[in-house]
């Protein structure tokens, strides 16, 4: 392994150039002497720094002196203004020399990811392959060069469509679309034949080539024949047109490259042979000679064997073979200019330029390794030179005419280089190393322009690539499929957003007219509203760390303040990138709110009950705690008072006296009462210096924070202050809102609620976020459904005039529930929206949603443009348009929604009212015969009897004219009366005493003259018999049963009888016993649950005369 001091001693003396070349403006000694003279003499006050008028005199002087390569130029009298504002973030009015030059390095680093040539993360796509894709290649559906077009304001070259071929170590060979979709499969194992009796070899293959201009696949595989496949019949059929047969070796690698007419394809073998065959007409004479191919052969395809090839040349075609090293070939790379061939081998020590001078003689030119280096693991040619792959991880520009010394040096990775590619469109140079890190290199100053790393791709390294120069889309494949677009295309331009990650919030900069938005990912970009144009992009979080980040301003708006999810509080200078410091402590991890008030801010967090009272100069930092808040969902200030909220509906009103003096004043519970309450003297809250535990995440706070993540309603999620109005009990100085309805508060005793509104139109969509303009005259609003909304709140709530009808009267509270003026509503976003602002002079509104885009529109709701995707100019008369093509394609879908469910629904009117009218018809008809029935049976009645008053009602009546059922049937009825569950609120008193019994005992009296049957303990199955039901005489229906009888129904609608149990039946089967006598048995009726007989056991032995009947046997149960 090469140590890091030979690495070092290899690039100093060749980087010593370049690096000089490049800081020579900034870094050389000159320039700095010049500079440190102009500042000195403009420090007139010679206090060591250059307050705002000395630093415009000295600027001007600067820009003369860089003319040539300058900053400066461009730049007017107010613009060196406000670039001395951004640098003198502590505001002490004064700029030096090195502060200067540091905001200036930082600059020059955050632009320079601005122009990435990769933004965006690699797209995983999974397959169902187990072995390794070795070859990734794109094949454009047709050969039209791709023509330029002007997309968002920029310039951008049209996509060309194509698909990709992705070929697997065990032969699976697939078509993909350019979006590796709806794939068509093909198994090259399957199509070889073998002879009777021989063992079949598994196919593992090395490389594959495509050949446009004969639409052939050429496979090198473990054996010694190289199969060309033809795709003239896809999909019907992918088969074997003809093959290359090798006598002594093993294909290891193919190229082939053409210019339309002249092909040149070369092979490598395992013993270190490279073959090259050159075709002079490649469309009308093919790839080989065809008198070379044999006449008679094995297979089913033609055949031809490279012995034949190097015998039998031609003028339209060549051979040549040629021994390169002692090595098996790994890469060949054709080199048109040069007429040459780069070959590298298998051991990564050498590699060898061959070049065709004349058309029978070769030359070899050999690079070597240093002694115990690796330095040739892979090749390419660009800007006339030769770059090569190490296992060192380093990058060798070579001069091919010097195989010596390498001209450059290029450090970026740390493991070994497996792929080099090249962009001569763009003149981009790109690297991918062992641990999937990718380089982006510049080919004029030989420096990397942009590093990342490939994710999602498992532990695996990168078996192949393939760099889509014409789209400039990378693809790189181990057993999976991950892709990225590059910029350059219509289609890129049209799908690049704001950020990669959704966005957490927006801020606007009155001072410097910038928007600064950042997403979960932690980058921070700062967009110029007049242009739209990014002009920084910083990373404020750690290494892939993905979460919330909450941001904000201190007091005068020259740093940026952040808290990520690892809690710690950083100042930014976010105009330059620069990070100034870091706080002392950990906050929550879900900061819910960031206030700003003099050199102190405070903070808030959704699973802490502290509010940090925290010093920017990492002092004195204290903490507020009060019993009300289980948490604090937001938090705002107005005057001298700050007011947080909780999700447990509580507000409590701090009074910030001092720094160390702050009490909790007023409290409101949003739920409960619309009244403003104030604080018990003997619980003012908790207040005192921050120490390290309270810093602490402690496991308790998890438990809470689990507690509370259920379904339970969340009130007071936001609120903001009306910092302008005055804080009187009749004006409304605090908006909250929660779910779809905003709220307003007058936060003084004898003040509350004194207005609320709904403030979104479709019912499932809740409030997100509100805010207002500088003035307060305007309220914005955004949903769930990224709809927003701009309201007229001037002189709403501001006293009790104001305050209109209807109302809502609450605890003898009047609440007035008149919405006010609707100004404007319109979807912003696809997705929720995080932040809605509106500018200083509230011509334009900045919109952010977690579809990870920022816009801007217009006060009336016109789009002007999605930062990063659009330009334009608000400073024109004429601005350019721009067009959202998702918002368009999804207000489309909506109006086209809309109007279908409008079309379905009078269609559903119409028909329902048809439907109406025919039910009614029928229920009338069903009604008259129903009516008819009655009326007839009512007559029969009064015929048959004469006197009616006898009959309660007419029901007894008709239901004692019913005819009666036979005992059959009346012992069926019995049996299915058994299986029913009785409800516990139609068995009486006595009957429920009965059931909780364990068992009842039942004495049955045999009836003399019965005629005697099997004993019931002995055989049970005669109780259900035929015989045995036949024998049970009918009961008359007009006898009323009594006891349970009575109160025990049959649940099918089929009986329309009432089945006794337990009772003796009078003028029926059985008499019932005298109280005196003896029985001649006893009947033991053990019940289950619902009353239903499990057994019956006769605890006493008797004769066959004394045997009771079934009669007896039924009567008994």
């Amino acid at each position: 392994m090469t140590s890091h001091k030979d690495v070092e001693e290899e690039i100093s003396p060749m980087n010593a150039a370049n690096d000089a070349a490049e800081s020579e403006e900034f870094s050389s000694t000159d320039f700095i002497s010049e500079l440190l003279r102009i500042f000195k003499e403009a420090d007139v006050d010679k206090g060591g720094g250059l307050d705002m008028e000395e630093f415009c005199v000295a600027m001007k002087k600067i820009s003369k002196m860089t003319c040539e390569n300058d900053n400066f130029k461009s730049l007017t009298e107010e613009d060196f203004q406000i670039l001395h504002m951004k640098i003198d973030t502590n505001c002490d009015s004064t700029v030096d020399l090195g502060e200067l030059l540091t905001f200036m390095l930082c600059q020059a680093d955050a632009t320079s990811n601005l122009d990435l040539l990769f933004p965006k993360p690699f797209k995983v796509t999974p397959m169902n392959h187990q072995k390794n894709i070795v070859k990734l290649i794109f094949n454009p559906l047709n050969d039209a060069e791709p023509t330029d077009t002007v997309s968002g304001g920029s310039q951008a070259r049209v996509y060309l469509k194509g698909q990709y071929l992705s070929m697997t170590s065990n032969g699976i060979l697939n078509f993909w679309t350019d979006r590796f979709e709806s794939p068509q499969t093909f198994y090259l194992d399957n199509e070889e034949n073998t002879l009777p009796y021989m063992q079949k070899r598994t196919m593992c293959v090395n490389d594959m080539v495509y050949l446009p201009e004969l639409k052939q696949i050429a496979v090198s595989t473990n054996k010694r024949e190289l199969a060309f496949y033809s795709c003239h019949r896809l999909p019907e059929a992918f088969e074997i047109s003809n093959s290359l047969i090798l006598e002594d070796q093993k294909l290891t690698s193919l190229n082939y490259w053409s210019d339309g007419t002249k092909a040149v394809f070369s092979v490598g073998d395992s013993k270190g042979y490279l073959y090259i065959f050159i075709s002079n007409n490649v469309h009308q004479e093919g790839l080989f000679c065809q008198g070379s191919y044999e006449k008679m052969s094995l297979k089913k395809y033609p055949t031809v064997y490279i012995s034949n090839l190097l015998t039998k040349q031609s003028k339209n075609f060549q051979c040549h073979r040629r021994h390169v090293f002692e090595d098996a070939c790994s890469q060949i790379q054709f080199i048109p200019t040069l007429n040459s061939f780069a070959v590298c081998g298998a051991s990564s020590r050498d590699m060898v330029l061959i070049t065709l001078s004349e058309p029978h003689s070769v030359g070899v030119s050999t690079f070597r390794s240093k002694p115990g280096k690796e330095m040739f693991t892979c090749v390419e040619y660009c800007a006339e030179r030769l770059v090569t792959g190490g296992m060192d991880g380093l990058l060798r520009v070579w001069i091919p005419n010097n195989t010596e010394n390498p001209e450059n040096i290029m450090v970026g990775h740390t493991k070994p280089v497996t792929h080099i590619m090249y962009n001569q469109k763009d003149d981009m140079l790109l690297s991918l190393s062992d641990d999937k890190n990718v380089h982006v290199w510049c080919t004029i100053k030989w420096m990397s322009e942009q590093s990342f790393q490939v994710q999602g791709m498992g532990t695996a390294p990168i078996a192949s690539t393939c760099w889509n120069t014409i789209n400039n889309e990378l693809v790189v494949a181990t057993s999976n499929v991950a892709t990225t677009l590059g910029r350059g295309t219509d289609v890129f331009q049209k799908s690049v957003n704001s950020h990669i990650q959704p966005v957490c919030c927006t801020l606007y900069n009155n001072i410097f007219k910038q928007v600064v938005s950042v997403c979960q990912n932690g980058v921070v970009m700062l967009w110029n509203i007049i242009t739209g144009k990014a002009e920084l992009q910083f990373k404020v979080t750690p290494d892939q760390q993905v979460g919330l980040v909450a941001i904000s301003f201190d007091e005068p708006q020259r740093r940026l303040i952040t808290i990520s999810q690892d809690g710690k509080v950083r100042l930014w200078n976010f105009n330059s990138g620069k990070e100034l410091i870091v706080l002392s402590g950990t906050m929550p991890n879900k900061v819910t709110g960031i206030v700003c008030i003099n050199d102190r801010i405070f903070v808030s967090g959704l699973n802490s009950r502290t509010i940090f009272n925290m010093d920017l100069e990492d002092k004195d930092h204290r903490y507020m705690r009060h019993k009300y808040l289980k948490d604090i969902s937001s938090m705002d200030v107005h005057e001298n008072t700050l007011i947080t909220a909780s999700s447990n509906a509580y507000i409590v009103v701090w009074k910030l006296w001092s720094v160390e003096a702050a009490e909790a004043a007023f409290w409101i519970n949003t739920h409960q009462s619309p009244h403003t309450y104030m604080v018990d003297k003997r619980h003012p809250g908790q207040t005192g210096c921050l120490t390290v535990d309270m810093c602490k995440r402690k496991i308790a706070g998890k438990k809470q924070r689990s507690a509370t993540s259920g379904k339970a309603p969340e009130y007071n999620r936001s609120l903001i202050c009306l910092k302008t109005r005055e804080n009187r009990v009749d004006i409304a100085t605090l908006l909250t809102y929660a779910g779809d309805y905003i709220y307003a508060w007058s936060p003084k005793v004898k003040g509350g609620l004194l207005g609320k509104f709904k403030a979104v139109e479709d019912e499932s969509a809740v409030l997100t976020t509100m805010s207002t303009d500088v003035d307060e005259q305007i309220l914005l609003t955004g949903d769930s459904l990224g709809n927003v909304s701009l309201w007229d709140i001037d002189g709403f709530w501001s006293g009790k005039d104001s305050l209109k009808e209807p109302f809502e009267i609450t605890n003898e509270w009047k609440v007035s529930l008149c919405p006010p003026p609707l100004l404007g509503s319109w979807k912003a976003h696809l997705t929720e929206v995080v932040s809605v602002m509106f500018d200083s002079k509230r011509e334009h509104i900045v919109t952010a949603g977690l579809d990870c885009n920022v816009r801007l529109w217009t006060n009336s709701g016109c789009f002007i443009g999605l930062f990063r995707r659009h330009q334009w100019d608000l400073m024109s008369s004429s601005p350019q348009q721009n067009f959202d093509h998702e918002l368009q394609e999804i207000q489309s879908m909506e109006k086209e929604k809309d109007q279908i469910l409008k079309e379905t629904k009078e269609n559903c009117e119409e028909k329902s009212n048809f439907r109406m009218i025919e039910e009614l018809e029928k229920i009338e008809e069903r009604l008259e015969e129903r009516h008819r029935s009655d009326k007839e049976l009512e007559h029969k009645l009064k015929t048959k009897f004469q006197d009616l008053d006898k009959c309660d009602t007419l029901s007894e009546t008709i239901e004692k004219a019913r005819p009666p059922i036979s005992d059959s049937q009346v012992y069926a009825l019995y049996w299915r009366a058994m299986q029913v569950v009785p409800q516990i609120d139609i068995i009486d008193k006595n009957m429920r005493k009965r059931m909780k019994e364990p068992q009842q005992r039942a004495t049955v009296k045999v009836k003399e003259g019965t005629e005697n049957s099997p004993e019931t303990s002995e055989n049970e199955d005669n109780v259900s018999s035929p015989d045995v039901r036949d024998r049970v005489p009918p009961h008359d229906p007009r006898t009323p049963l009594s006891g349970f009888a009575r109160k025990v129904r049959v649940k099918s609608p089929d009986v329309d009888h009432i089945v006794g149990r337990g009772n003796h039946l009078k003028n029926n089967v059985l008499t019932p016993c005298p109280p005196d006598t003896k029985p001649d048995c006893t009947i033991y009726v053990r019940k289950a649950k619902y009353g239903r007989v499990n057994k019956i056991q006769n605890n006493k032995k008797h004769d066959s005369a004394s045997t009771p009947c079934p009669s007896a046997r039924k009567a008994a149960v």
